[in-house]
């Protein structure tokens, strides 16, 4: 989804290039309603497609963190009891607090970031080979 969010943006930048010699040239009337309704729907795709990017990167990090949360918990569960004797219970809550939500918080955001930028290279070095 992300590497085809992103070539609909490098397809708009494209057609806008195109179009916009295209129209300097001296196209008809009716060819620069066509190219703004191409170059409209190549823009809403782009922001579909990057909608639709966000939405499934918050479901993954939303399912991956309930993964955690219930591996964690089982394994502490599963604990010795000398290691609940030796450890003071403030200190198993606030790890668990702060731990979990930096991972719930972070990794969702690194991992779509990471691959926003991978697509965006992937790209832009494709259209580069291309011309």
């Amino acid at each position: 989804l992300v590497v085809l969010s992103y070539v609909t943006l490098a397809g708009n930048d494209w057609w806008l290039a195109f179009w916009l010699e295209d129209t300097q040239e001296g196209g008809d009337e009716g060819a620069d309603l066509t190219g703004g309704a191409i170059l409209a729907a190549l823009a809403f795709g782009h922001i579909f497609f990057m909608i639709l990017c966000n939405v499934s990167s918050g479901s993954a990090g939303s399912h991956a963190s309930r993964l955690l949360h219930t591996s964690v918990l089982s394994h502490i569960l599963r604990a010795p009891m000398h290691w609940f004797e030796e450890t003071p219970s403030g200190r198993i809550m606030s790890k668990l607090s702060s731990d979990l939500t930096g991972v719930d918080l972070r990794l969702p955001q690194t991992l779509d970031h990471t691959i926003q930028l991978s697509a965006a290279t992937l790209v832009t070095v494709a259209g580069l080979c291309a011309v």
